[in-house]
């Protein structure tokens, strides 16, 4: 899309309360439940529907204010079809959506998912999948976030192969005229994409629990000019950006780079590979994991149908089917600092004693604003 124009976040204390879980006992004010076993309900995957692109041909689909737009496998697989999703406006959502297909459109340079707030206002992106990439000198980005003024969630999103840029989030930095507005990433797993994994552009941005991965430049497929250049990070255009408990790894090029009055902090991140410019570094080590985070779909299908194949059975559940998107539950309250789950007995229940223990669990999540109507394609 762009030619390339160069040859933990809170105390300790506050950390420990966004990564606990606490119980809701019914009928028990003790660890120990009167159940023989607890009644769950978990998640399932859903139907979701399918836009095959024709061939030579490109799909715009748009997502207005209000509007959500979840559960789409948008199939580019014909010869040179290419999706270009804008959403417009605030208050609009983007869910369970994952592009099955290698991009080999070579027509123009448009972005394929433009996820920007139009007006002043808040935007939620979440279980995308995009690492199909595309083809070698496709000029097209995987993600824009051209006209942003408003502050965009990001999380769960995978994106991988793109030649011309990965996640590209740095319109909106240029100047006021371009919107100033943020961009948050979580839990995304960025691969080998070319000239930036991902560009950061505006005071208050931010990626966080991430992981970015080139494992060479030999790997990454050229931009439209024959350029090939795959950075990990990129702090551009304005200060005040952050990497927060990321593992980075790039090899033959910057692993985190800061330029054009561009600059950032790397907190508790981990890192191999050449950090260049004016990054500030907290608590930064080597030794990055590059394995993908159980968070994030590994297939358009499973991005669409909303189920994660994974350890840990991560869903990310439609809004059609009753159950609110992240951690946040319908009827439960919580005071952002952790997720409330509930045990309910079952009547003919046994004394049983719980106990739970918890590894390398997520971060505090934001909750999704409740969609009011929904988008169609």
């Amino acid at each position: 899309m762009a030619r390339d124009e160069t040859a933990r976040e809170r105390s300790s204390e506050e950390s420990l309360l966004n990564r606990r879980s606490y119980l809701k006992l019914a009928g028990a004010a003790a660890a120990s439940v009167a159940a023989a076993g607890a009644s769950s309900s978990s998640a399932k995957a859903a139907s979701y529907d399918t836009i095959k692109v024709p061939a030579n041909s490109k799909k715009t689909i748009k997502v207005g204010p209000g509007e959500t737009f979840e559960n789409k496998l948008i199939d580019i697989t014909a010869d040179g079809a290419h999706v270009k999703l804008l959403t417009e406006g605030s208050g609009w959502t983007v869910r369970n959506v994952g592009v099955k297909g290698q991009n080999n459109n070579m027509s123009g340079t448009y972005g394929t998912f433009y996820l920007r707030c139009t007006e002043e206002g808040e935007g939620l992106a979440e279980n995308i999948y995009l690492g199909d990439g595309a083809v070698d000198r496709c000029g097209h980005a995987a993600m824009s976030d051209w006209d942003n003024h408003g502050t965009v969630t990001i999380r769960n999103i995978h994106v991988q192969g793109w030649a011309a840029d990965g996640m590209y989030m740095s319109h909106a930095g240029v100047s006021k005229s371009h919107g100033m507005g943020e961009t948050h990433v979580e839990n995304a797993f960025l691969k080998n994409n070319n000239i930036e994994n991902c560009r950061l552009g505006t005071p208050g941005s931010y990626i966080k629990d991430s992981v970015i991965h080139v494992e060479s430049q030999d790997a990454v497929s050229s931009n439209q000019s024959g350029q090939v250049n795959a950075r990990g990070l990129w702090f551009k255009e304005q200060s005040g950006m952050k990497a927060i408990n990321c593992d980075i790894s790039v090899t033959g090029s910057h692993a985190v780079f800061a330029s054009d009055s561009g600059s950032g902090t790397l907190e508790n991140c981990r890192v191999e590979g050449p950090v260049t410019g004016p990054v500030e570094q907290v608590n930064v080590s080597g030794s990055p994991d590059t394995s993908p985070p159980a968070s994030v779909p590994m297939s358009a299908e499973e991005a669409a149908s909303g189920k994660i194949d994974s350890s840990d059975g991560t869903t990310s559940p439609s809004s059609g089917d009753g159950q609110q998107s992240g951690d946040q539950q319908s009827g439960d309250s919580t005071d952002g600092q952790g997720d409330l789950l509930e045990l309910v007995a079952a009547d003919d229940a046994s004394k049983v004693k719980y106990e739970f223990t918890v590894e390398e669990a997520p971060g505090r999540r934001l909750p999704a604003t409740p969609p009011r109507r929904r988008a169609t394609a």
